[in-house]
């Protein structure tokens, strides 16, 4: 719906279900600060009141004036980088660095790339985990996996 309305979008999907069950919403979805309003509108336009409760769907407020300026440099920031980097996408992410069974271990390595800049993606294949990184980033993954697997220092 967002897409239709012409309303650029990431959807987080949230897998916090270690310590907060219920309490983690599992799906958010972010929109540009100076887009908001017209966010606000298509949401509220397909999707509008509950039925039993009356209320609209649930949105975070509105962001202020500031946070909307701030957005739009963030917006421009992003842009310049894409330009620089290139788009990246998960699909591109073609290169096994860790195979394994173990979600704690994945979370670790997913989140250790994520803080290092890389583009990583995950496939789960009859229990089993995978996760992939860019082509350029194979050795970098590759000694952080390591760190992690072996619980060694970086060398």
């Amino acid at each position: 719906m967002l897409e239709e309305a012409g309303i650029p979008h990431k959807t987080i999907h949230r897998e916090d279900h270690l310590f907060n069950l219920a309490s983690t919403v599992p799906y958010e979805v972010g929109v540009p600060a100076s887009l908001y309003e017209k966010a606000e509108a298509a949401v509220k336009e397909a999707f509008g009141a509950d039925e039993q409760t009356g209320e609209d769907a649930m949105l975070l407020p509105a962001p202020d004036r500031d946070a909307a300026e701030f957005g739009k440099g963030l917006e421009a920031a992003i842009s310049d980088a894409n330009e620089w980097l290139g788009q990246r996408y998960p699909e591109d992410a073609t290169v096994l660095v860790w195979s394994g069974v173990e979600p704690d271990v994945r979370e670790m390595i997913e989140m250790s790339l994520q803080e290092n800049d890389m583009l990583s993606r995950s496939e789960q294949d009859a229990g089993r985990t995978r996760v992939f990184v860019l082509p350029e980033d194979e050795a970098r993954a590759k000694e952080i996996v390591r760190e992690i697997v072996d619980g060694e220092p970086p060398e």
